[in-house]
């Protein structure tokens, strides 16, 4: 019988600070790495909760799931974009191969997990992505979610909404309000004899990250000064996760494998690309009427009949072409797609940063990225400044923006998430070089014995000692 896994998911852990700038203060953190094997974890492209999280448990990349983000294109007309639900992602995630198998799952807030899935051997619950309601069925099967609000004594937290907000003390008491009650449930539920497989993923550090990097780091370009009074709150964040580690390890039975892992890093958000301004400066996005002050991509009119290319903002920029015989209105013969991608491409590259400096930006290919397609994919992908920029969807305002343009952020993803393991890989003990985070489904889907799926991208490529 396979060793029982706890998959402790920790989204955007950022491991400079858990292996470096923080580790003499993380002290449970340590004794994992000193028993174990540990180092930084590559992430998916895009290095985005959706998809990376799904990527992690199927073992494909996004292409082959058809998620290139928290929002996709549902078909090739103009309508924007549709949220990613959990029955999108049609390729099978770690915990139902083990439901097929006949072992017990407990998977708790893995996105896309909304609508909640019904495991024949398990239990599941939603993940940030669920609405919030009375009526809304946020647990599988529900008498799961009864044992978890009376043992807890508290409604499930499924994330701390907005967190993009100038309120920050009170998001910083909801952020460890939400850590600690996840906590909570994963020391109760670890002690249980029932299960082979728990994957909870907390979207703690991701909310710390984006709301209070700027006010620790200074070299961050919106640093206030070292006497700010939330200069704190990354750093006892991460001395707090750090006690909770401590409280699961205790709870854990000896004979369970736990990996604690991020599904991607996090760095300083150094400002903001206005793409749909870019393109419309170009000439390359047309308006019917073009807005005299910033606005949001979703309330202007483009011209369609004399469009070229358009953009969705975010943590990257999706860049769409209006093509002939795809779009409804397309205006890009199919004969000329690969000149406009070269030359939207090389464009995109040649940009400079605000002050006219060289940033390191890359476009690709969704087929350089992905072995298959699938669903509506973007014509372009593009990262700003190496992730130091974020992707500015808003029209009518300035070309560079100092930071988001849908609230206060001080953070972008980036690309190695965490890995920790408190069992040594076959490499031996101590730090492990070139792990992919696209191999954690298939690496435990090995460990318990079962195949890997000959299409995935990732490779049953973790083997414990």
């Amino acid at each position: 019988m396979a060793q029982r896994v706890f998959v402790l998911g920790l989204d955007c852990l950022e491991p400079s600070l858990v292996f470096e700038q923080f580790r003499e203060h993380l002290p449970h953190f340590r004794r994992l790495m000193h028993q174990g094997s540990w180092g930084p974890l590559r992430s998916v492209h895009p290095p985005i909760t959706v998809p990376a999280w799904a990527c992690a448990a199927s073992g494909y990349d996004a292409g082959q799931l058809g998620l290139y983000g928290f929002r996709n294109r549902s078909d090739t007309s103009y309508r924007g974009l549709s949220l990613a639900l959990a029955h999108q992602v049609t390729r099978p995630r770690l915990w139902e191969h083990l439901d097929r198998a006949g072992l017990r799952s407990l998977v708790l807030g893995v996105p896309p997990l909304f609508p909640v899935p019904r495991l024949a051997h398990g239990a599941a619950v939603g993940c940030f992505l669920t609405p919030e309601g009375e009526n809304v069925r946020w647990c599988e099967p529900p008498q799961f979610g009864q044992e978890l609000a009376r043992v807890l004594g508290s409604p499930w937290m499924f994330d701390v909404a907005p967190f993009r907000t100038e309120n920050r003390q009170e998001l910083l008491k909801r952020i460890h309000r939400m850590t600690r009650l996840h906590f909570d449930a994963a020391c109760h539920l670890a002690q249980s004899p029932h299960w082979d497989l728990i994957f909870l993923v907390h979207m703690g550090p991701d909310r710390l990250h984006h709301a209070f990097w700027q006010f620790f780091d200074p070299h961050h370009p919106q640093y206030p000064g070292a006497d700010n009074p939330l200069r704190e709150a990354v750093p006892e964040y991460y001395r707090f996760l750090d006690q909770q580690l401590g409280r699961l390890l205790k709870a854990l039975p000896s004979d369970v494998l736990l990996l604690v892992v991020s599904d991607h890093g996090a760095c300083p958000l150094e400002g903001g690309i206005a793409v749909n301004q870019w393109l419309m400066e170009r000439g390359y996005l047309v308006l019917r009427r073009r807005p005299d002050q910033p606005t949001a991509w979703g309330e202007v009119e483009v011209d369609w009949s004399r469009t070229v290319a358009w953009s969705e903002g975010g943590y990257y920029a999706r860049v769409f072409l209006n093509l002939q015989g795809r779009e409804p209105q397309g205006v890009v013969p199919p004969g000329e797609y690969e000149a406009w991608r070269d030359r939207l491409a090389a464009e995109m590259e040649a940009l400079p940063g605000p002050d006219g400096e060289p940033i390191p930006t890359a476009v690709f290919r969704p087929e350089e990225l992905f072995r298959e397609c699938r669903g509506v994919a973007p014509d372009l992908i593009c990262y700003w400044g190496n992730l130091r920029y974020r992707s500015v969807g808003t029209v009518g305002g300035p070309l560079y923006w100092p930071g988001n343009d849908t609230g206060p952020d001080g953070a972008n993803h980036h690309w190695d998430g965490v890995f920790v393991s408190s069992r040594p890989l076959e490499q031996g003990p101590g730090q492990v070089q070139g792990l992919q985070l696209i191999d954690l489904g298939p690496s435990l889907l090995a460990h318990f014995g079962l195949p890997v799926p000959e299409d995935a991208a990732g490779e049953a490529a973790w083997r414990w000692a």
